[in-house]
Formats: structure tokens, sequence, C-alpha cells
């Protein structure tokens, strides 16, 4: 990175007690090599990070349920043994003790360049902030994180921008005239009620499914507030997510977002050693009635332990239930064959026709991961393909929809597509290799013809009569990705690291539709 791209990076803090903090921060987690003894609530790290923790857990803990991501530490009785080469997370930037009361204190930090050619300046995302967590008796956790991460976009973004609020899975403010930034403040507190029982209000993300992508439940999009209840009674883990979701409104659409509400359940059961079964559902509904009265949070929900398809049709609600099946099978040793089927809506009679109903609309994913590929300590393979038939996860409205601040909650590509994915990862000392492949093909709406692709737009818009329906239908966008990164952890105790690479094919969305290759340097923290 050179004198510019640092000029610029603390140009973006407008306060030289921000600059002074970032540069501070740079030299504790480069220098300082000490340990103060905490641990976080969450297992720390990325996806990647996640595999190599749930690797190491599988072959020691045959209850451990793998399709539930983030991993609480409260459900792993032996996590020290989780401790891999790269990340030895027993140390914190700052940690006190007082009479049962624990409070540890990490930075977030990032700061890099890309650069995708000479039609679309360089930009230089960086991000700064904090993370407290608090600890009480081992019973309540408290964990709050803040930062404000900035970044640069073309004039032609920035127009984007204000007519969406929206930009690449967060919720975009101002911040200047070719800056903008979304200072995120998530976290949540939790209650230990019994050794088998979880309770947590907060804001984030969560990921239901044991591969790459997910079509129940995904970290893809923005975060959300959140209440959950966790029952791991370790064969059988039982988790109800209550979320309260903002969107944007079709039928309304200068009302700017609006409140909307969800409540998911899902059931995780190792049957056996090599053998794992899952249920899911769903509902969603808007915050207000059709004449416009405000109806909140549906009580007839709350329950738990209830299915939602007889609620709904007990109370006549226009609601959109969701509902999906998953699995995981260990084969041999090191290798797990991984499967998700989602339902959103279809007729027996009409599948058995063989005409593609319009509402015939479901979702299958097959997937295949391996640790220590071909033997080789520390090398990762993960292979999985998906496909979703139009109109899976729309309605007749936006406001009920499977989504939150205009973008999916499950899988980022919506509906009316076809997805393969190659994950390979290879772990060296303190060195990580990483490649990404990704092919889809999805079909775009053409001519006005609503082609099911948009979970946005209404089902009853525009569509092209009852049968006929397709997967990829419409004009068909293809579009082959590829990720190539090298990290070096310069600081396994902080999760500090250095990495470069390039992403080939990343599309860009301007004035119009078109992909880049984009090469990039620069180092963070994970958290």
């Amino acid at each position: 990175m050179n004198i510019k791209a640092c000029y610029l990076l603390l140009r973006g803090f407008k306060s030289r007690s921000l600059q002074s903090l970032w540069l501070l921060c740079v030299l504790y987690l480069v220098l300082f090599k000490g340990e103060l003894q905490a641990q976080n609530h969450w297992l720390a790290g990325d996806k990647t990070t996640h595999y190599w923790y749930e690797a190491i857990k599988l072959s020691q803990d045959p209850t451990f349920h793998s399709a539930l991501y983030p991993t609480s530490k409260l459900l792993l009785s032996d996590y020290n043994s989780l401790r891999n080469t790269h990340f030895q997370d027993k140390s914190c930037f700052l940690g006190l003790q007082n009479k049962g009361v624990t409070n540890y204190i990490s930075p977030i930090l990032q700061a890099g360049v890309n650069v995708s050619g000479s039609s679309i300046p360089q930009q230089y995302p960086f991000k700064i902030g904090l993370k407290s967590e608090f600890q009480i008796k081992k019973k309540w956790y408290f964990v709050l994180w803040a930062y404000a991460p900035s970044n640069h976009f073309k004039e032609s973004e920035n127009e984007d921008l204000k007519q969406t609020a929206v930009k690449q899975n967060k919720m975009w403010l101002p911040y200047n005239s070719d800056i903008r930034t979304n200072e995120q403040i998530g976290g949540f507190l939790s209650y230990q009620a019994a050794s088998f029982l979880n309770l947590q209000l907060g804001k984030g993300k969560h990921f239901w499914g044991d591969g790459y992508r997910s079509l129940l439940l995904s970290d893809f999009g923005a975060s959300y507030p959140y209440a959950s209840i966790n029952v791991n009674l370790k064969r059988l883990n039982y988790k109800v997510l209550y979320l309260f979701l903002r969107d944007y409104n079709s039928e309304e659409p200068q009302a700017g977002f609006q409140k909307k509400y969800a409540v998911s359940h899902f059931l995780s059961w190792n049957i056996a050693s090599r053998l794992n079964l899952n249920l899911f559902e769903t509902v969603v509904w808007k915050g207000k009635t059709q004449n416009g009265k405000n109806r909140g949070f549906d009580i007839n929900y709350i329950h738990p332990f209830i299915f939602f398809r007889p609620v709904e049709f007990s109370i006549g609600s226009p609601d959109n239930v969701i509902m999906g099946a998953g699995g995981r099978l260990r084969i041999f040793q090191n290798t797990h064959l991984y499967a998700q089927m989602v339902l959103d809506e279809f007729k027996l009679k009409e599948m058995m026709s063989d005409q593609n109903w319009w509402a015939n609309k479901y979702g299958f994913l097959f997937g295949v991961k391996v640790y220590d590929f071909l033997n080789i300590k520390n090398l990762f393979v993960l292979m999985e393909y998906n496909t979703v038939r139009p109109f899976t996860y729309s309605h007749s409205s936006s406001m009920e929809n499977y989504g939150h601040l205009k973008q999916p909650l499950a899988h980022p590509l919506g509906a009316n597509f076809k997805e393969a994915n190659l994950v390979v990862d290879y772990q060296w000392k303190r060195w990580d290799f990483y490649l990404r492949m990704s092919y889809s093909l999805k079909g775009l709406d053409k001519d006005s013809i609503n082609q099911g692709g948009n979970i946005y737009r209404s089902y009853n818009d525009n569509k092209q009569g009852e049968y006929g329906h397709i997967t990829t239908q419409g004009e068909r966008d293809k579009h082959l990705e590829t990720e190539l990164k090298v990290s070096y952890v310069l600081n396994r105790h902080r999760h500090f690291r250095l990495e470069s690479g390039c992403r080939i094919g990343q599309p860009v969305y301007t004035d119009k539709r078109r992909y880049v290759n984009v090469f990039f340097v620069g180092f963070n923290t994970l958290f």
C-alpha cells in the first residue's frame, strides 16, 4: 500500500482523534504479542475459519450441530481443543476481571486498496471500531461492537445509493460528496437460563445450513434486530428466531422503508454419529394491514412450539409461510454430503401434471465438503450446486417477501437461477491460500414481463400465464466469478492478517450491469 493510499485512508476520518486511534490500533496489532486471558462469546473468524472449527469439532463430538452459524462457545464443552495453527483465541486488547465479572475489548480494523482498471477509480475501503464483551458468572453475556467503515464510489453509484439507500448488503448513510459510511452497531444480550437453554436479544445475522450457500437463512444481507430461543439437548437442537425487519414497499414506493416481521423455527437432529436431519419453517408478514392499520408483531406467532401453516389458516391471514428441510451425511472420516430443500408453495396435482405451474415454488441445494482432501493436512474442498424456481420467496407484496432492506434473506440471487460453487482453502503455518469459483445462470425480466427472478416484484405483476414457467426463463445472464486470495497471519492472538488477491468477474452496479476484475491488498481483523 503506497503513501497516497495511506493518506486517503486516514483522510476518511474527519477528526484527528480517530486518525490517531487508527494508527495506534495498527501498531498494537503488529507489535504487541502479550496475552490477556479472555475468550469471546462467539467463535471468531470468517466462514472459512468456521469450516475448520467444524472439522475439529465433528471429529470429536458427533452431537455437534454444524448447520447453525455463528457458533456459540457456550455450546462447546471443550473449546480449547478448537484452537488451530492460525488463530489462538485466548487473548484480547484489554481484559478486566473482578468478582465474577469479566470485560474484554478487542479492536476492529480493516484497510486496503482495490484496483479494478482505468475505467473505475481506485477504492480505499477502511473500517475502525471496537468490540466489547461482558460476562457475569457464566450466565449473562453482553456483546457490543461498533465500527465506522467507509468507501469511495463513482458518481453513478452515488446516484443509485441516493435512490435505494442500500449498497452491497449494508445500509449506507451520507458522509460527503464521494464517500459513504455505514456506522455499524450490533451485538446481543445473552442469558444462559440452563445448561440446555439460551435466550438472546440482539442485532446481527445468522446462517442455517452446512454449505457455502443457504436456501433457508443466509448471512449475505444486512443485520437485523432479533430475539432468539435456543434449546440444545445434545442430539437435538431447536432454535427460534423472532426477526424485526424493514423493507421497501412496492405498493407505496414513496413511503420509504417500512416495518415487517418474521418468525423462524429450525430443528436439527443428529440421528446417528454420521447422519443429521433438520427442519425449517418461517412466516413473514407486514406491519400494517390492507386498511393501513398498525398490525405490529402478531402474538399468534409468538409460541415457540407451533406450526405456522395451521395458524395462518386459522386467522385467515395472507402471510407468507415458507418451509424447508436439510441434512448432512458423513460417508468417510472427512467427507460429508449435505443437502437442502426450500418449499414456498406447491400443489401436488400440479406437480404431477408436469406443466410447470408458476406457483410450484421450490429450490434444492446439494453439496460435498472434504477436510484434509487427498490426505493433505489442512486442505479443504467444497463443491455445491443449487437451483431455485421462479417466484420462490416472492409474494403479493414486497412487504411479505422473504427479504430485508431490499436484499434476500436466503440466496443472494433471489429466485429463477442455477448456480455451482467451488471453494478450496489450504492452511500452511501462518499462510492461507483461498480459491472460490461461482458460476450462475439466472433468468432476468425481459420486456417488462415478470420472469420470477426478482423477489421484490409481486408475483401478480405482469406474469405471463399460469403454466410453462421453467427455471432460468427470461433473459439469461451467465456469470463466472473467481476469487483468489493469499493471507498471512501477522498476529495470531489478535486475528490480525495481511491479505492480497483478485476477484475476476466481480459484478458492479452502475448505469448498466457489467463485470470487472478487481485486485486488492490490505489487512484486517476477524471478529
